[in-house]
């Protein structure tokens, strides 16, 4: 398992070594999330690293990769608010405000 994370379900620091009580219980509160998200870095560098010696036109692949990751965010932006949470946690949870959150959710629901 990975490193560090910080549990969703108390906000507590954990490690592998001392994970939560509720995560023993049966729940994967953000463990599962940050190690998944970690990897995707990892991979994602890696990437950029080996496009810096491939032909330009490869670039191209990163940019696809951002649009992906753009998709993945309002999926999860869509899922969190479907879930109840409100436009201001999830601003807060991306470091941006609820205005900001709440168009996005608007535009791209026209489309």
């Amino acid at each position: 398992m990975g490193g560090p994370y910080i549990c969703r379900g108390c906000g507590v620091h954990h490690t592998a070594a001392n994970p939560c009580e509720l995560e023993l219980e049966g729940g994967k509160h953000g463990y599962e999330v940050a190690d998944t998200a970690g990897a995707a870095r990892r991979f994602i560098r890696k990437l950029g690293q080996r496009i810096g010696g491939a032909d330009p036109v490869d670039l191209q692949l990163l940019l696809e990769l951002r649009a992906e990751l753009d998709a993945a965010l309002l999926v999860a932006m869509r899922g969190q608010h479907a879930a109840g949470f409100s436009y201001a946690a999830i601003a807060e949870g991306m470091g941006t405000g609820r205005q900001a959150v709440y168009e996005r959710l608007k535009v791209k629901d026209k489309c």
